[in-house]
């Protein structure tokens, strides 16, 4: 296989470079859309302009809280009888919610309580600086995604068929590692005293091997464009090394396989044994993947970007 010429590096490096700018706009357009974080007990975030406890968001416009308890902690001779109930009522005009919290957190949950009530005050001018900043992010977005002037520079020192080459390459050198890795696995399996007869052993490598293979190309004459290859619907491995964004799990080393029709199927990661549905189609079958989904280190209150994985994993889809 020919190695990458500069203007086909040049190109892959506006693809990644303005796919990073994109990210990072949408990004900052979600922590916008958050606003400003002022405290957080559990799964209630107070907001400059709301309060929100899991799917309910309340405004703080006229806003009331009441902290309530109940039951009694008795110690025995035997054993200790704990019957404590804390409660935390946040409501307004249209809407509201109660929160069971922990009996022993009473002067957290009151603290926190206080703070909705004081939050008020300033709730107004907050809602519109987050609205504001939210059209400002927004248009950054666009603009992000508009500008292509490098990609664009790039693609023109190129012809068709070398762009169509490049980005084929970088789409799958990820499934290269995992042919790789998994024949790796293999031949160790087998040498350190592996079951299975040879036929089983050999079907799965070629399989996996399959979609590794790239369209050969010349130097002196471009050949006819070929049709794009198709990943095994196999599962792959995945590491850290295997993704352009940042690595959205929490463990080193994922299984990603699809069940059902291209395009469409469930994506399925399997770590230490455990299957975890990524998108709405898996999560119907299997538990949500959140045990391993890793947060984001630049915007608090968030988890990193999955977008790529599920691409991957649909890419492993059954044609």
């Amino acid at each position: 296989m020919a190695r990458a010429t500069e203007q086909e590096r040049a190109l892959r490096a506006a693809d990644k470079a303005h796919k990073k700018r994109v990210k990072d706009a949408e990004k900052a357009l979600t922590s916008a859309e958050k606003g400003e974080e002022v405290a957080r007990y559990r799964s209630l975030t107070l907001y400059a302009d709301r309060v929100e406890f899991g799917k309910n968001s309340c405004s703080l416009k006229g806003v009331t809280t009441k902290v309530e308890t109940s039951g009694s902690k008795t110690k025995t001779k035997d054993r200790t009888i704990d019957t404590r109930k804390l409660f935390l009522v946040v409501e307004n005009d249209d809407s509201g919610f109660t929160m069971d919290c922990g009996a022993d957190d009473e002067p957290e949950v009151r603290d926190l309580a206080q703070k909705i009530r004081l939050a008020e005050a300033g709730s107004a001018a907050a809602g519109q600086r987050r609205r504001a900043a939210t059209a400002e992010a927004g248009t950054a977005l666009a603009a992000a995604k508009a500008d292509r002037s490098e990609v664009e520079k790039a693609e023109a020192a190129l012809g068709p068929d070398q762009i169509a080459r490049t980005r084929r390459r970088a789409k799958f050198a990820w499934v290269k590692w995992a042919a790789a890795a998994t024949v790796l696995v293999m031949i160790a399996a087998a040498i350190f005293g592996g079951s299975g007869s040879d036929e089983q052993t050999t079907a799965p490598i070629a399989a996996q091997t399959t979609p590794a293979e790239e369209p050969k190309a010349t130097t002196e004459v471009e050949p006819e464009p070929k049709p794009e290859p198709q990943p095994d619907s196999g599962p792959q491995r995945l590491t850290p090394d295997d993704t352009e964004d940042p690595w959205p799990f929490t463990v080193d080393m994922v299984t990603l396989r699809c069940e059902g029709p291209s395009g469409a199927g469930s994506v399925i990661v399997n770590a230490d044994d455990t299957d975890y549905g990524v998108n709405g189609t898996a999560q119907s079958e299997y538990p949500e993947f959140d045990p391993i989904w890793k947060d984001d280190p630049d915007v608090p209150g968030t988890k990193v970007n999955i977008t790529e994985v599920l691409d991957l994993g649909l890419g492993l889809c059954e044609g």
